[in-house]
């Protein structure tokens, strides 16, 4: 299933690099939870978040997703409490999941986690 998504940033690059996760939510957030959220995989929204996020830029991109794992957003971060983005990542790999769909409730709508950079095409920067 191909998704077409947004990622809100303040950063400008070419390209997503997984050795990157969390390095923003590092410097802002308060909570553990958050910060193991931001190294699950590479967020993307199902709008454009500027303005809630006060941030710059917005990519539209298509994300590529087999096989996603759904879930709600308070189920997630109970998860990034108890073990953590590595452990639940590597669970998820384990059974054929290669992205997440979230029921966000922060933001309201859909969020979506690519577990992979390379399942990720840039096709337009506002």
């Amino acid at each position: 299933m191909q998704i077409t998504a947004y990622h809100t940033t303040d950063a400008e690059f070419d390209a997503f690099d997984a050795a990157r996760l969390g390095e923003y939510t590092d410097r802002n957030a308060t909570e553990d939870a958050a910060r193991e959220l931001a190294r699950l995989g590479i967020w993307f929204a199902d709008r454009d978040l500027r303005q809630d996020l006060c941030a710059d830029h917005c990519l539209t991109c298509e994300i590529e997703m087999a096989n996603p794992y759904t879930t709600t957003f308070a189920l997630l971060w109970d998860e990034m409490e108890q073990g953590g983005a590595a452990a639940f990542r590597a669970a998820l790999e384990s059974d054929g999941y290669d992205g997440i769909i979230v029921e966000d409730g922060e933001f309201g709508g859909r969020e979506y986690v690519a577990l992979d950079a390379d399942a990720i095409t840039i096709t337009a920067r506002a």
